[in-house]
């Protein structure tokens, strides 16, 4: 098994999935603008975007996507991992408007770097503040009006098991992004 039951189990509801995968697609999109300030001689590379909305292209970056969220054996790690493979090719968008900037700014090793951290640390804030609100909605009175027993932790050894579960899901989430980025580099060369 190559990561723990607890940490595999923990995956986010399907909104929150898509909404990771946009994210992930912003930065691609935001990295772009990288583009403009290259000092390179631009080589546009004419963009057809509705043309590479095929079947095969969209099916095979979320194959490849979802087959390497595989180890964590959760659905929802597997689309989350193809929904990004798929969204990275926001950094297209530039190109199909007409800008005359380098194309695929979103494709580089600094990119994959970036945004795996800039994603690890969104989602395990996420995770962190759902956590909290769930702790607080555990102690407060149940229908029947009885308070209902939750264990209570000393300060520092709350603190200690909250900073070694971010710490769990922030490098869960990083290697996921990585593996989304690496699938998608996979598929792109795959094909060509």
């Amino acid at each position: 098994m190559l990561l723990c039951q607890r940490i595999a189990s923990r995956a986010p509801r399907p909104l929150t999935i898509i909404l990771i995968a946009l994210a992930f697609g912003a930065l691609a999109f935001l990295y772009s603008f990288i583009g403009f300030f290259s000092n390179e001689v631009n080589n546009i590379i004419t963009f057809d975007a509705f043309g590479s909305l095929t079947p095969q292209e969209i099916g095979g970056h979320f194959l490849f996507g979802y087959i390497v969220a595989l180890p964590t054996r959760n659905l929802k790690m597997g689309v989350l991992s193809g929904l990004m493979a798929l969204t990275i090719d926001a950094d297209h968008l530039l190109n199909a408007a007409g800008f005359d900037l380098q194309a695929r700014m979103g494709h580089s090793v600094s990119f994959a770097i970036l945004s795996s951290v800039l994603i690890g640390l969104m989602v395990s804030q996420i995770f962190r503040k759902v956590s909290v609100w769930n702790e607080m909605m555990s102690t407060e009175s149940s229908p029947s009006g009885k308070k209902k027993k939750t264990m209570v932790y000393s300060k520092s050894v709350h603190n200690s098991l909250l900073s070694l579960e971010k710490k769990d899901i922030f490098s869960q989430y990083l290697i996921i992004t990585l593996a989304a980025f690496m699938s998608h580099i996979a598929y792109d060369v795959f094909v060509i």
